[in-house]
């Protein structure tokens, strides 16, 4: 089965065209400015993945800033708490498993039975 010359002629155009056509693919492909462009992208790629890591840290770190935050009040109140009923001359006979207190006496009458007992 032989091929006409016009139609040789067509299939060796064909194939010189392909084959160039190959060439500058494989050209566009390794360019350096998409050798630059991909380098780059990659480290946009990871600068995002380390920004991504650093904003859960810090979300992480304000929610126990927070807990932190809401311990500190909790003292403070109890702190002022006990302040005021020092102030006014009452002590702590013993507190419960809460911290809160159990008994209360004027420090009056602790010292009178301190004196009674001695």
């Amino acid at each position: 089965m032989k091929a006409e010359v016009t139609q040789q002629r067509s299939l060796i155009e064909l194939t010189d065209i392909d084959a160039e056509s190959g060439r500058l693919e494989h050209r566009a492909k390794n360019l350096a400015e998409q050798q630059r462009l991909d380098a780059v992208e990659s480290e946009h790629r990871n600068a995002n993945d380390g920004l991504a890591a650093v904003n859960l840290a810090l979300e992480d770190l304000e929610a126990e800033v927070a807990k932190f935050e809401s311990h500190i009040a909790s003292y403070a109140k109890q702190y002022g708490q006990k302040v005021v009923v020092w102030d006014n001359g009452y002590t702590s006979i013993g507190d419960d498993q809460f911290g809160q207190p159990t008994a209360w006496a004027d420090s009056s009458a602790v010292q009178t039975t301190n004196a009674v007992s001695c």
